[in-house]
């Protein structure tokens, strides 16, 4: 039997004892329903059935349980926190999951495949630590083939889906992938050993038929050329190419396809022929001094030479074109002045044996105009029948070009 007492007021007293059977002494009372004890908040705080009530003439109420006492509700088991200690073991997610012909397209197989592990648990959590394993091609034309692809699990994750694009493959056919090494579920290695998940590689769509491009303005036959005044010219056969050395070297100029000009005062090149051979001689106009800054101005002076035929007249002609000498008789390459007649043509001249000639970027009635993002050319010749036969040279001439 357990007791309680407690002092109540009248009051009290009569609230609690209300549904019980007072005796001829109004001291005792009896039930054999529940007594429960309350708290000011109207909450339970003991409880007992088949009670008796008891009135001490000092005003205290002794209540006797003569049932069972319930025992107290236990405190609830906190749940248990994650402990992230335990690694598990590493398998894929779920092996279903990675159907045999699954379809990809080359160059990149981008598969979402997924790895998950299974760890030990507390009170049904999950105890994840850091884990590991690597996913690895065994076969197929995957790669990298043989390769082992390392898989981390941070502290607390379960699953882990590998970046698009890690196996990537070309051509067609299964690709078998395998789990290796780390916190491998050795079953799942043994597993995925003799039996892969399959990928299948499948050729990129066919592209549909590439558009024309935009056809490009069309190029001169081979052999051709457009000058600046948009005419298409034939470039001569018996053209001999040059070099051009300028600031103050001397150049050598000849009808003959036997020398090279070498710009030398001490060491002249010899003309190596004994009469005329109808050549043009083809210089191309340098860009720069040999300083480095460029050519705006250039004036080449032609004389004539101790070592060839005295008496020759030389025809000399600037052009974007090899072997050009019809441009500069064209109206773009002519200036006349505002008010005149008289019409001058800077771009070439039939002179001989000695005159001078000029080119720039800025253009006069004495200097022929060039583009400074295009190569243009100095073509010489030798007048026709204007060079002595039977002597036993040739005709020619020495210029410089000095530095302006």
């Amino acid at each position: 039997m357990t007791r309680y007492r407690v002092t109540f007021s009248g009051m009290t007293m009569l609230a609690v004892a209300v549904s019980a059977a007072l005796d001829a002494n109004a001291q005792k009372a009896g039930s054999t329903s529940t007594a429960r004890m309350l708290n000011s908040s109207g909450g339970v705080m003991q409880s007992c059935s088949n009670y008796t009530l008891t009135i001490d003439p000092n005003g205290s109420l002794d209540v006797s349980c003569l049932g069972p006492t319930p025992a107290p509700t236990p405190a609830p088991t906190p749940t248990p926190t994650q402990a992230g200690t335990e690694k598990g073991v590493v398998q894929f997610v779920p092996p279903t999951n990675f159907p045999v012909n699954r379809q990809v397209s080359t160059p990149s197989v981008n598969v979402p495949l997924q790895v998950t592990r299974v760890a030990q648990t507390v009170g049904g959590i999950p105890t994840l630590g850091v884990a590991s394993a690597n996913v690895i091609v065994m076969s197929g034309p995957c790669a990298p083939l043989g390769v082992m692809i390392p898989v981390t699990f941070p502290n607390g994750v379960q699953t882990v889906t590998l970046p698009a694009n890690t196996i990537t493959g070309s051509g067609s056919g299964a690709c078998g992938i395998a789990l290796s090494g780390g916190d491998t579920d050795p079953n799942q290695k043994s597993k995925f050993t003799s039996a892969f998940p399959n990928i299948t590689v499948v050729p990129d769509p066919t592209p549909g038929p590439t558009p024309a491009p935009t056809p490009a303005p069309t190029a001169p036959p081979s052999g051709q050329c457009v000058n600046a005044a948009g005419v298409t010219v034939d470039v001569p056969g018996n053209i001999v190419m040059q070099p051009m050395f300028i600031g103050g070297s001397g150049n050598y100029v000849f009808d003959s396809s036997n020398y090279l000009n070498n710009g030398s005062a001490t060491n002249p090149p010899s003309p190596g022929a004994t009469g005329p051979m109808n050549t043009i001689q083809v210089f191309e106009l340098p860009k720069t001094w040999r300083d480095g800054s460029p050519v705006r101005l250039a004036q080449p002076v032609f004389g004539d030479y101790v070592l060839v035929n005295n008496g020759a007249s030389f025809e000399v002609a600037f052009s974007k074109c090899k072997g050009d000498f019809s441009y500069y008789k064209t109206p773009q390459a002519s200036v006349t002045f505002p008010g005149g007649t008289q019409t001058f043509t800077p771009c070439g001249i039939v002179y001989g044996p000695n005159f001078s000639m000029a080119w720039g970027l800025q253009g006069d009635f004495l200097t022929c105009q060039v583009s400074a993002t295009e190569t243009w050319y100095m073509n010489w010749r030798v007048v026709p029948g204007t060079c002595p036969t039977g002597t036993g040279h040739t005709c020619g001439n020495v210029f410089s070009v000095p530095f302006n």
